[in-house]
């Protein structure tokens, strides 16, 4: 069961780290819209790659075909379950920072 968990990780990890193209895309997107436009404030520029990349990332699945059955993922023998070396931590984590965000400091 860990190997088939470490295979998966392994699988995700590269899909997400060699799949870069939004990420090219957007940069190359900006520097475009900052050479056209020299004048544009950052926050400005972003506004505008932002609606772009989220029109792309809603259009391209339309356009393309499906993923091949080899590059799904079959997440039946998987367990996401954690234990409690994870949750007790994240607990702690969690009810500081509850605390510290409603703290009379904090607003």
């Amino acid at each position: 069961m860990a190997q088939r968990s470490k295979q998966l990780v392994i699988s995700l990890s590269k899909d997400l780290w060699s799949d870069q193209d939004p990420l090219i895309g957007s940069v190359a997107l900006n520097l475009i819209v900052n050479a056209v436009f020299p004048d544009l404030p950052f926050l400005v520029r972003i506004w505008i790659v932002f609606p772009v990349g989220l029109v792309a990332d809603l259009a391209v699945p339309r356009i393309t075909s499906a993923p091949s059955e080899s590059r799904i993922v079959d997440l039946r023998d998987v367990a996401f379950g954690t234990t409690i070396l994870f949750n007790t931590p994240a607990t702690i984590t969690l009810a500081i920072l509850t605390l510290v965000s409603s703290s009379p400091q904090a607003q």
